[in-house]
């Protein structure tokens, strides 16, 4: 796969939580391996 950035997943997972207010982390396990959720400041974040 081409990708077009070389951050490892601390990285990345520190780029999201800084740049973009718009996603929650929604990981139920602890670790690097995270996964965030997009939600609508309009509704609350539900």
């Amino acid at each position: 796969m081409k990708v077009n950035h070389d951050f490892t997943l601390a990285e990345a997972n520190r780029w999201i939580e800084h740049y973009q207010g718009s996603f929650r982390d929604i990981s139920t396990e602890e670790g690097e391996r995270r996964m965030f959720h997009l939600f609508n400041h309009n509704n609350g974040g539900r």
